[in-house]
């Protein structure tokens, strides 16, 4: 059965206007994870070219105002699947996309690399992080952020209070 659409970010609905007709439903209890630069994680920091991408990916995510600590595992994932795509990359152009071998019969058989095909398995799981983060245009076009300086408005502490109710 179909689960529908990934449920939006509080945070998202409320620049949205969603809770202005309907605030009972704004989910109160939401966590909201420590603003920062996650610490690598272990495998990250012994691969010279992830713990590269690593502080690339959080100086770029702490610019759009979107980086927490709470993020450490999607970024290693992103990281370690930079580094083995790059390591692939290097690999193919070494040994070439199309292989030729002689088979059991003696005939010159080619083949696709099966680097080149792996290549393309992990190029689609980084663009799906990519998406996560809001890296990539179109998803980037759906994020909204709220400066540190834009504290809850008096308005907003009067609606939580009932509004004209």
């Amino acid at each position: 059965m179909p689960r529908g659409r990934k449920p939006l970010a509080t945070e998202v609905k409320k620049m949205n206007g969603t809770f202005i007709k309907n605030p009972k439903y704004e989910n109160k209890k939401e966590p909201k994870p420590k603003k920062g630069w996650p610490t690598p994680t272990e495998l990250v920091a012994a691969d010279p070219k992830a713990l590269e991408k690593w502080n690339e990916t959080c100086q770029i995510l702490e610019e759009c105002n979107v980086l927490t600590t709470a993020d450490r595992d999607l970024l290693e994932l992103f990281c370690i699947n930079h580094s083995q795509y790059y390591a692939l990359v290097k690999k193919v152009a070494k040994i070439g996309i199309i292989n030729e071998f002689v088979n059991s019969r003696g005939e010159t058989v080619m083949k696709r690399s099966p680097y080149q095909a792996e290549l393309g398995k992990i190029a689609d799981r980084q663009q799906k992080l990519l998406t996560e983060f809001g890296l990539t245009p179109s998803s980037r076009s759906r994020i909204q952020t709220v400066s540190d300086s834009d504290a809850e408005s008096p308005f907003d502490k009067w609606m939580e209070r009932g509004g004209l109710n």
